[in-house]
């Protein structure tokens, strides 16, 4: 039985009509979802049509709604746990059923969980090009070596392997595959995926979203959080979960406050919902050590961009990222960053040049450059200048969204 719809591509002069599948979107937020939501709307700046069709993670969401031009469609299950998202996936292919022959793109984001989904589309006759969040999606070591386990569970392993094998043999009839990533790609390339199927398109930044803020933000924001005018302050942001190494941050803090018993540290995000949430441990530790006045949580934010101007520097102690958009966010936003080799990062800091790196689970290390940075924060001035350089050269998202539709044009002229 042949799909239903052939694929083709529209004349490189009309709109394109583009659909995002992704299993959360606005207003959660997390890395993923919020590239996605600045994509997408990158998109309809441009003049194309863009649908979003995701899952309603609350009951108060609105099933359907019209975001800056793009239009958002949630799907059931209710609910933020992670198995909802496995539950999407019906959903999401019997509404590609009902839609079928209505996009030229389908972009399924974060396939470890929305992969047959994308199977499903392309076998409908629609272009879909599949995005990895993070490693491990194709090899499925995200399901037995995960954040969170010290080592890979060969139990796990063994139940899972030939699901991931079953999936991936549908998944190689894509059209392509999105790697964000060098580690991303070599882990395509040894699914095996023919390299020329795999695009090499990185995250990116809306420069209307992140730059550097005005002082009067500045101090806004911080009169807002009760932070003082004048107090060095530190800021992370992102999920509060294990594995961003957030544990080895408040370690390296004893060292920092000891040094510096007026400095802030402000960690801005939640781990609420999440299946490695550990911002209560986070909290636990803060209370125990009697910091409360100096290390201050903001939970969940709508606009992170605005909450990262209270910060003088940012750290990232992750131990593992696929790519690490939140430091490059806080560069965007003109701040230093001191992060961890933690692979996806390395990729855009340059140690001494736009940030500096300490090796992952390094605490000394950690705590000594940041109370190297608080002794003399000018020396941070041109990691921050070339920090701002490599954001607009290389990741603003006006960039990003044409490297997509330049792909299309390439295939529409093949």
């Amino acid at each position: 039985m042949n799909p239903p719809n052939p694929k083709q591509n529209p004349p490189e002069d009309l709109p394109r009509r583009l659909c995002i599948v992704i299993s959360g979107f606005h207003p959660f937020v997390g890395g993923g979802e919020r590239h996605a939501f600045d994509l997408a709307r990158e998109w309809v700046r441009q003049g194309h049509e863009v649908t979003v069709v995701t899952r309603q993670m609350k009951k108060d969401w609105a099933k359907e709604e019209n975001l800056e031009g793009i239009r958002v469609r949630r799907l059931p299950l209710a609910g933020p746990n992670s198995w909802g998202k496995y539950a999407l996936i019906p959903f999401v292919c019997g509404w590609l059923t009902k839609h079928r022959g209505e996009f030229d793109l389908v972009l399924v984001c974060a396939f470890r969980v929305l992969g047959w989904a994308g199977i499903w589309a392309n076998w409908m006759g629609f272009k879909v090009w599949l995005r990895a969040e993070a490693q491990g999606e194709w090899s499925g070591s995200f399901l037995w070596g995960g954040a969170g386990r010290s080592s890979p569970s060969s139990l796990l392993k063994t139940l899972f392997a030939p699901y991931i094998s079953l999936r991936n043999l549908g998944m190689r009839k894509v059209d392509a595959v999105v790697s964000i990533s060098r580690s991303i790609r070599t882990e395509l390339e040894a699914g095996p995926l023919p390299p020329q199927r795999i695009l090499d398109i990185p995250n990116g930044l809306d420069p209307s979203r992140f730059f550097v803020p005005a002082q009067d933000q500045k101090l806004e924001v911080r009169t807002e959080l009760g932070l003082p005018a004048e107090a060095i302050v530190w800021v992370t942001s992102g999920k509060l979960i294990k594995g961003k190494g957030l544990e080895d941050l408040l370690e390296a803090w004893e060292g920092v406050t000891q040094a510096h018993p007026d400095a802030h540290l402000v960690f801005i995000g939640s781990g609420a919902g999440q299946p490695l949430d550990c911002e209560e441990e986070l909290r636990s530790t803060v209370t125990e050590k009697e910091w409360e006045d100096r290390v201050h949580f903001t939970g969940f934010v709508s606009d992170v961009a605005r909450t990262l101007s209270v910060g003088d520097a940012f750290v990232f102690p992750s131990h593992k990222e696929s790519f690490g958009l939140a430091p490059l966010e806080a560069m965007a936003c003109g701040l230093p960053i001191l992060a961890t080799r933690n692979g996806g990062v390395e990729e855009f800091i340059e140690d001494g040049v736009n940030g500096r790196l300490v090796q992952v689970g390094d605490v000394g290390a950690l705590s000594t450059m940041m109370v190297e940075w608080m002794q003399n924060m000018t020396q941070t001035h041109a990691l921050v200048q070339a920090g701002i350089h490599t954001v607009q050269s290389q990741f603003s998202m006006p960039r990003v969204a044409e490297m997509y539709l330049e792909q299309l044009r390439i295939e529409a002229g093949a």
